[in-house]
């Protein structure tokens, strides 16, 4: 551990006691109050912890003036998620605000409305960052470049993907209404994985180039191991606390996990064909290379 890492460190620290946002279990399972509030910690710990392993790969990027690797980007990804769950990053927060001091607004658009609203304004915004970069990428740091795509990464989570999840599955849902019984919990369940899997891609893809990049046989570094460690309790304390819809272990329930393992298939096997259609493109662009390069 260099100089540049400790500092990065102690910042790491102090932008995950400031940054990690508060939110609900929502969907997973419900604990007595002493196992709540471990769950709870745990979890915040986990997020600190990726936010640490971003700051250090940031860190990293600027003390040796590179792009960041694979595992690096997944920390960063992963945080910007995470910090797209602050209350002024959300889409909500934006609506509610344009309802309570715009009568125009909640006369012109309903509630669903303004959030698409809002998810386009987002979209535009991460292409005006699309432009500054690509002026800028030949001239820009590795590390501002590394921090502008990162908060694209945070404007497209709080914003079309947020959106999108949310509500994307009104784009196939049938208009009569799911019915009743286990097969329609189904349904509505394929749909709901419909709207999140363009979330499930943005993920997918730096999990899918680091798990790739580890198997090539490519040595890690301990910043490298941090984040793709950091990401990978995140995502393995969310699929043992997913409650689902079926508490009690029946064919609906074992149905509900193959839809959930069938929709992770699906997600890693886009990601894979996004990294090899576009991979060496997005190398070139972020790293300002105006030739074809190897992988």
């Amino acid at each position: 551990m260099t100089l540049g890492d400790l500092v990065a460190l102690v910042a790491g620290v102090a932008f995950a006691f400031a940054a990690i946002p508060s939110d609900s279990m929502g969907r997973f399972l419900v604990f007595p109050p002493f196992w709540l509030a471990v769950v709870y910690l745990a979890g915040r710990l986990i997020q600190g912890l990726t936010m640490i392993a971003a700051t250090l790969a940031v860190g990293r990027v600027a003390a040796f003036r590179r792009m960041p690797r694979a595992a690096e980007w997944l920390a960063i990804v992963v945080t910007a998620s995470t910090l797209a769950g602050l209350p002024e990053l959300n889409v909500d927060w934006w609506v509610n605000l344009a309802y309570q001091h715009s009568s125009f607004a909640a006369r012109v658009l309903d509630f669903d409305g303004l959030r698409w609203l809002m998810a386009s304004l987002a979209i535009l915004a991460i292409a005006g960052g699309g432009v500054i970069f690509h002026a800028g990428r030949h001239v820009l740091p590795c590390w501002l470049k590394t921090l502008i795509l990162g908060g694209m990464a945070v404007l497209a989570f709080s914003g079309p993907l947020w959106v999108f999840g949310f509500l994307g599955d009104d784009l196939v849902s049938p208009r009569e209404g799911f019915g009743r019984g286990d097969l329609a919990i189904l349904h509505h369940q394929a749909c709901a994985l419909f709207g999140y899997f363009p979330i499930g891609v943005f993920v997918g893809i730096p999990t899918v180039a680091t798990l790739l990049e580890r198997l090539a046989g490519r040595t890690w570094i301990w910043v490298e191991w941090a984040g793709a460690a950091t990401s990978a309790m995140v995502a393995l304390a969310l699929s043992m606390f997913y409650r689902g819809e079926f508490a009690d272990v029946s064919p609906a329930w074992a149905a509900e996990r193959a839809l959930a393992l069938g929709w992770l298939v699906l997600v890693l096997l886009a990601s894979r064909w996004i990294l090899i259609r576009q991979g060496d493109r997005w190398k070139r662009w972020t790293e300002g290379q105006d030739r074809s390069v190897s992988a």
